[in-house]
Parts: structure tokens; C-alpha cells; sequence
């Protein structure tokens, strides 16, 4: 995933398929490239981060959430206790918009919100200080 200027994030699909260390994912041929970057949609995630402009962490969320139109109601919020440290686990089927809509719920209570993901969403800039 790459910069196309030194302000707005761009998905690089290929760039990080062939930046890999295992040489059967490094030399994959350029049709499953592309096929990969057409089931993962890269052109309407680059239109996402261009939206979300130079935003880091909890803000790329939320922007990223107001360009797809999307709004989420937290219930009992009460509930989820004001200090401390935990540990928030969740199995996300939907993806991206699961694991935003998880961290928005709690990022009003905990200011150092950490996630774990895999290497792809390693590669995503914006969100580089939640990883």
C-alpha cells in the first residue's frame, strides 16, 4: 500500500503481495493479482482514504464510516467500565466495518485502543497506530 502524495494513503494490492517474504505469494501471477485486487475492491478503498484525507486512527474510522453512510447506536455504554485495562474480543464476519464499528464503541471510554490483524491491515497507514 503506498502514498501517492505524502498526505493521502492509496491501497497498493500488488505492492504488498509482492512484498512479501513467502516466494509463492511474492511471484503470484499478475491474474490472481488482479483478481485479488477486484474481490478486495481497492478502487473504492482508495476513494475511502482520499475521503478520509490525512486522518489517523479513530478519525480515518469515522470518516471512513461517513463516506460509506453508514451510522452506529451504541446501547449500554454504562456498562463498559470507564478505567482500567481490558481486553475486547470479537469475531468480525462483515469485516472491516465490524472491527470500525467495535473500536468507535469503546473509543469514547479508552483513549490507547490496540488491535490485532493481519499483515494486509498492516499495511494501512491510517490505522498503523490502532495495530
Amino acid at each position: 500500500m503506498n502514498n501517492t502524495s505524502d498526505k493521502t494513503f492509496q491501497v497498493d494490492i500488488e505492492k504488498v503481495i509482492r512484498s512479501q517474504k513467502n516466494r509463492y505469494i511474492k511471484n503470484m501471477p499478475n491474474f490472481a493479482v488482479r483478481y485479488i485486487k477486484k474481490i478486495i475492491r481497492e478502487d473504492e478503498l482508495n476513494k475511502i482514504t482520499e475521503y478520509a484525507g490525512e486522518t489517523q486512527g479513530i478519525e480515518f474510522i469515522k470518516k471512513s464510516m461517513e463516506y460509506l453512510n453508514i451510522n452506529c447506536n451504541f446501547f449500554n455504554k454504562e456498562n463498559i467500565p470507564p478505567e482500567g485495562r481490558y481486553i475486547f474480543a470479537g469475531n468480525h464476519p462483515l469485516g472491516g466495518i465490524d472491527f470500525f464499528a467495535a473500536v468507535l464503541s469503546i473509543s469514547d471510554n479508552y483513549e490507547n485502543i490496540k488491535a490485532i490483524a493481519n499483515e494486509m491491515l498492516m499495511h494501512v497507514k491510517p490505522l498503523q497506530d490502532i495495530f
